[in-house]
């Protein structure tokens, strides 16, 4: 007698809250309930549907049949002296990636998490690019750093400046960027969320019709020749191409883009650099 193959339980937290409300749906149960659940997952920090006492009795047992809710915990965290923290958190495949809580001005703290585990754009000045690429994260992997994180105390900002290159996993990144626009979840306001980019020029073109968040380019050279050493991506979209997108990413009223640029003795700190960068920009 054959046995008929039972599906994984979904870890709810691996999906968008339209994906939550379809899969609810499914189930027979109001799209409605995704918001409750949302609440609690990400409003409470409750991750034992028991104990999402505004459920009903059988849709919790059935939640419990057919999902989970991933919880994590950090493996290690280190403190600096001025109160940094990074965190690095152990995947269930063995892997890991970090993230670093920033203190601000009056209490307040940045969040930086990662979208890759590695990375494959090679940056000469990147030690994860030295690792290679190893995998995407899940949408779920990207959220629970937020999740673990935020037990230290509130999140008031996120910034995707991690391990990888966020557009290079962009599907992954969009949805976690709808969990955490959530209103009935954590409700972070685009303008709260920060994307960094090594210059996919594409993918850059494809977020801004997508969703809205901040952009982010890395950029640390103002012509090809240098910026095709420290970034290899720029043999693919040299500056030039990236610009041009930059120029076409929507922007709200009063947002701007970032341009990030390490300063490297002697490559990329001349005066003549500071000049092109004044026209570049």
């Amino acid at each position: 007698m054959c046995s008929v193959p039972t599906a994984a339980p979904v870890d709810l937290k691996n999906l968008t809250p339209d994906e939550l409300a379809a899969f609810l749906a499914d189930l027979g149960k109001e799209r409605f309930r995704a918001g409750q659940i949302l609440r609690w997952i990400y409003g409470r920090g409750v991750t034992d549907f028991a104990a999402m006492t505004d459920l009903a009795k059988p849709l919790r047992e059935e939640l419990g049949r057919r999902a989970t809710v991933s919880d994590w915990q950090p493996e290690v965290v280190e403190q600096s002296a001025d109160g940094t923290r990074k965190y690095l958190f152990r995947l269930s495949d063995g892997q890991s990636v970090e993230s670093v809580r920033i203190p601000m001005a009056e209490e307040r703290a940045t969040l930086c998490i990662s979208t890759q585990v590695g990375c494959a754009m090679g940056c000469t000045f990147c030690l994860t690019g030295t690792f290679g690429l190893v995998r995407n994260l899940l949408p779920g992997e990207i959220v629970n750093q937020v999740c673990a994180v935020v037990k230290d105390g509130p999140i008031n900002n996120i910034v995707l400046m991690g391990m990888g290159e966020p557009l290079h996993n962009l599907d992954n990144v969009v949805k976690a960027l709808q969990i955490l626009y959530a209103p009935e979840g954590f409700g972070y306001g685009a303008r709260k969320v920060t994307l960094s980019t090594s210059g996919l020029v594409p993918q850059i073109l494809e977020l801004g019709r997508r969703i809205r968040v901040n952009l982010a380019v890395s950029l640390n050279a103002t012509t090809d020749e240098v910026r095709d050493e420290l970034m290899p991506i720029n043999r693919r979209y040299p500056l030039k191409e990236l610009m041009a997108a930059c120029r076409q990413f929507p922007l709200q009223p009063h947002q701007r883009i970032t341009f990030e640029y390490i300063l490297i003795s002697g490559v990329n700190d001349s005066l003549d650099d500071a000049k092109r960068l004044v026209k570049l920009l």
